[in-house]
């Protein structure tokens, strides 16, 4: 109890000091959390106000343009409207109907055909002197110039309309001709005017008789105001046109300024733009990746770079990408140190496997004597950097060679470690007494007892009398093995199972006696032999291992034998991993050697 409290204690007691000696990055995390968040404008903001300040000048330039077009037009249409109201009056005391009958009579007619056919003009005005009307000619003439001239008019006309019917020219102070004949296209008569009596056409088609054209100009203002009415027959309008190429003209000029100021304003808006944008997006970018650039060049996996925080207050993506980006470089460089105690560590565990790996090599025997009576190889691959498959062959007296082939249920260095106590207790009592069931009820029984992995491990033993070359053989749980008899073929002999070592006690195993004559041979294997698999993870195979053997089996001596053997395994599995380990003991039997010697 009384360590209890002094452990809490000490606890207490280090925290304060934990708290001075924080590191940087729970003291960042802590000024980060503390600080006060500044409004700013952000990305979004900045193009809310320049798409509504940009947009405000453009709807507001494209109105003025429209009021002042209207504004032009309104002014040219009063002008002619003006221009009539203020002078028809010049024409009511005139005898116009006379007038007018005479340059609509035929005699009329045939002058103006004649002097349009001869091109001479004058014979116009000598028919009107002659007839007593050049007065009227001459009074009309002249004040439909001056009003051309002090009104600016294209054109000022007087006209005859005729109920139901077009008006025709009667006097044009442009040219001052008599145009007898020579139809206007309008019927003013059938217009409504205004409450002066004013008709207005601004810039539209006029109708004459269901068709649709232009008279004269393709754009004008025409204003026709009545004179006189003849028993509402006829009527005399006074119609005043205005060309309106000078207001377009003048309105295009307009638009040029307009554009020209809204081009100005523009700019001045992108160049406040791109203040901000550099102020507060392109500079915080520039920094967030001189930033990352320096980390990353700075880093290695031996020396860590320091973490460095931009400090970007934007309150917005910017800042959370600033904070993102320290934080990302805090967990690189606290990986790194794990990384780096994992490689330590992984270092050395391999070490230390490669020290078991040794120690387990060294125990399987690894030098193949070349007796007289026998040739002997073995060979064990494991699956791991230590294997649980074990092999043995030693000499008991002059007369008796063991023969031990074993697979653990596991692999690694578990399976190592049960695999060199199962080897070293079958050693022992085969030293003990050569009988293989005897020696392998010994062993299970100490196995079980002394298991508490629950691992288990298939044995195939046997007791070779050099002299006699009785094989005799028992085998707990494991493969087949394989005989060749002579010149015959290799054959799998499908021996009594007993029990694997190491699962139930009291266990007991069977002898089987096998005859061998010079010139025989055995292979023994592990499991691993028959279940290795290709890519497409297909095993091996029972019968593929036993064809196998049976090629290789034109090797001179037991090596050759288990080198072919191996070498057309590999050469199934190609690049696919081995799963389990793979372990085989051949023996020659040739005491034929020993009698010619």
């Amino acid at each position: 109890m009384s360590e209890e409290k002094n452990i809490e204690t000490g606890k207490k007691q280090q925290d304060p000091g934990d708290n001075k000696t924080a590191s940087g990055e729970e003291k960042e995390k802590s000024k980060r959390g503390k600080k006060p968040k500044r409004s700013s404008i952000n990305v979004k903001t900045f193009f809310a106000i320049f798409i509504l300040v940009f947009g405000t000048a453009f709807i507001t330039i494209l109105n003025s343009s429209i009021r002042h077009l209207t504004q032009t037009g309104l002014w040219y249409l009063d002008k002619a409207k003006r221009l009539s109201l203020a002078n028809s009056s010049l024409f009511v005391d005139q005898d116009l109907p006379d007038y007018g009958d005479l340059i609509m009579s035929e005699e009329f007619a045939k002058v103006h055909q004649k002097a349009v056919e001869t091109g001479n003009m004058d014979l116009i005005d000598d028919f009107i002197y002659d007839s007593d009307f050049y007065r009227i000619q001459d009074e009309a003439w002249r004040h439909l110039q001056d009003l051309e001239e002090t009104y600016d008019m294209t054109e000022v006309i007087l006209t005859r309309c005729e109920k139901s019917n077009a008006c025709w020219f009667i006097t044009s102070g442009y040219d001052g001709r008599l145009m007898q004949g020579t139809e206007f296209g309008f019927t003013f008569a059938e217009r409504e005017p205004d409450e002066n009596g004013v008709i207005n056409l601004v810039m539209q088609v006029v109708d004459r008789t269901g068709d649709k054209y232009y008279p004269y100009h393709d754009f004008f203002i025409l204003a026709a105001s009545p004179i006189i009415t003849v028993e509402d027959n006829e009527s005399y309008w006074l119609v005043s046109i205005g060309n309106t190429t000078p207001m377009v003209l003048a309105f295009i000029d307009y638009l040029k300024s307009m554009g020209l100021l809204l081009l100005v304003v523009t700019v001045i808006i992108s160049l406040a733009g791109m203040l901000v944008i550099r102020s507060f997006i392109t500079s915080p970018i520039i920094r967030l990746k001189k930033n990352a650039q320096v980390f990353a060049k700075e880093n290695s996996a031996d020396h860590p770079a320091k973490p460095y925080h931009t400090h970007i207050d934007s309150n917005d993506e910017l800042e959370d990408l600033s904070d993102s980006l320290y934080d990302l470089e805090v967990s690189v460089v606290t990986t790194q140190d794990e990384l780096k105690k994992f490689s330590e560590e992984r270092g050395r565990e391999k070490a230390q496997l490669s020290i078991a790996k040794d120690i387990q090599y060294g125990v399987l025997p690894n030098v193949f004597p070349d007796e007289e009576a026998y040739d002997i190889y073995a060979m064990m691959r494991p699956a791991k950097e230590v294997g649980g498959d074990l092999y043995d062959f030693f000499r008991v007296g002059d007369d008796h060679l063991i023969l031990v082939i074993g697979d653990v249920s596991d692999k690694g260095i578990p399976a190592a470690l049960f695999m060199m106590t199962s080897k070293t207790l079958l050693k022992t009592y085969a030293q003990m007494n050569t009988d293989p069931a005897s020696i392998l009820k010994s062993v299970n029984d100490i196995l079980v007892d002394s298991n508490p992995a629950g691992m288990f491990v298939t044995v195939w033993l046997a007791d070779l009398n050099l002299k006699t070359g009785l094989l005799t053989a028992a085998s707990a749980g494991h493969e087949y093995p394989m005989f060749r008899f002579g010149e015959g073929q290799f054959e799998v002999y499908r021996d009594p199972h007993g029990m694997v070592l190491g699962c139930v006690e009291n266990r007991v195993y069977q002898n089987y006696e096998i005859q061998l004559h010079p010139g025989d041979r055995i292979l023994v294997y592990s499991d691993g032999a028959p279940d290795a698999v290709n890519p497409d993870g297909v095993h091996y195979g029972l019968d593929n291992l036993l064809s196998a053997v049976q090629t290789a089996s034109a090797a001179e001596d037991a090596k050759g034998l288990i080198e072919g053997v191996i070498t057309q395994i590999d050469a199934y599995s190609k690049d696919a991993p081995q799963f389990d380990d793979i372990t085989m003991l051949a023996l020659d039997y040739r005491p034929k050697r020993n009698e010619n010697s």
